[in-house]
């Protein structure tokens, strides 16, 4: 996977659901933890049966896959970290319906043998991990005055655009414009 051309990186695909939660640090690594899992996981099992699956089947079997890994992570999350299962919940649910599992698995993990599709789906999903982290740690510092739910002793104010959902969005959009602008890559 190469930097220059990830899609997470230039066009944020696959990251809307979980942006919502990009409001402090600790829950954009919870999200991005679980993305990455399910990416890396739902990657081998596809690949692993990928000679076994129909041209007909393999969409239902990798949704289902996907799924599977999805309804896991929630039960592990409940289980073990109670309070960020409720934060989390009703995105993590999304994760099932998210484009870049689902184009990852369709795209490598069913066409390419298992080491391929596992680093080609972990590769994948630190960069989501680590896109998820550069938007929630301005936000959290410049909205809420804390890094990793820790005040620090020095406050900005609470910017109220940075704490809203919008912000998200606008250090998205800084994020893509950075990247593409050193890249060399047209903004249009």
């Amino acid at each position: 996977m190469m930097l220059h051309k990830n899609d997470t990186l230039h066009n944020l695909i696959g990251i809307c659901p979980a942006i919502a939660v990009t409001s402090f640090a600790t829950t954009a690594i919870a999200m991005g933890a679980v993305l990455f899992l399910t990416m890396t996981l739902s990657a081998l099992l596809i690949s692993l049966t990928r000679s076994a699956l129909t041209q007909r089947t393999r969409l239902v079997a990798q949704v289902a896959v996907i799924v599977l890994i999805v309804a896991c992570a929630q039960i592990v999350l409940r289980a073990y970290w109670y309070d960020m299962a409720k934060t989390l919940s009703p995105y993590i649910a999304l994760i099932a319906a998210n484009c870049l599992t689902l184009h990852r698995c369709e795209n490598c993990a069913s066409r390419e043998k298992v080491n391929v599709a596992v680093a080609d789906a972990a590769g994948n999903g630190l960069v989501i991990v680590l896109v998820l982290l550069a938007i929630a740690i301005p936000r959290e510092i410049i909205g809420g005055g804390s890094i990793f739910g820790i005040a620090l002793p020095v406050s900005f104010g609470k910017n109220m655009l940075m704490a809203a959902p919008a912000g998200a969005f606008f250090i998205a959009g800084i994020i893509v414009w950075v990247i593409r602008a050193a890249g060399g890559r047209k903004t249009a």
